[in-house]
C-alpha cells in the first residue's frame, strides 16, 4: 500500500513491519504499540526545504516565514518534527 498511516495500523495489528518515518511512528512507538523491528538500519535522514520564486525582491512575509522555519526547526531533528 502507499498511504503511511494504513501501514501503521497494519503494524499495530500486528500483519507485519513497515518502514516509515519517524513522524509518523512515534507516538505509537511512544505508547509501546510498535518497537523497532531492525534497531540498526541505517536511516536517510531528510531535510526541511523553503522553496520559493527567485527574484531581487522576497517578499518580507517570505522572509519572515523562513526565519520562522529556521528558528523553530534548526536544532531538531526528524524525529522532533
Amino acid at each position: 500500500m502507499n498511504d503511511g498511516q494504513s501501514l501503521l495500523n497494519a503494524a499495530i495489528a500486528g500483519l507485519g513491519i513497515a518502514y516509515l518515518p519517524s513522524f509518523l511512528y512515534s507516538e505509537a512507538m511512544e505508547q509501546g504499540l510498535v518497537v523497532d523491528a531492525i534497531p540498526k538500519l541505517r536511516t536517510e535522514t531528510q531535510g526541511i526545504y523553503a522553496v520559493y520564486p527567485p527574484g531581487r525582491f522576497t517578499q518580507p512575509k517570505v522572509r519572515a516565514f523562513i526565519r520562522f522555519l529556521v528558528q523553530s526547526f534548526a536544532d531538531k531533528g526528524p524525529s522532533e518534527w
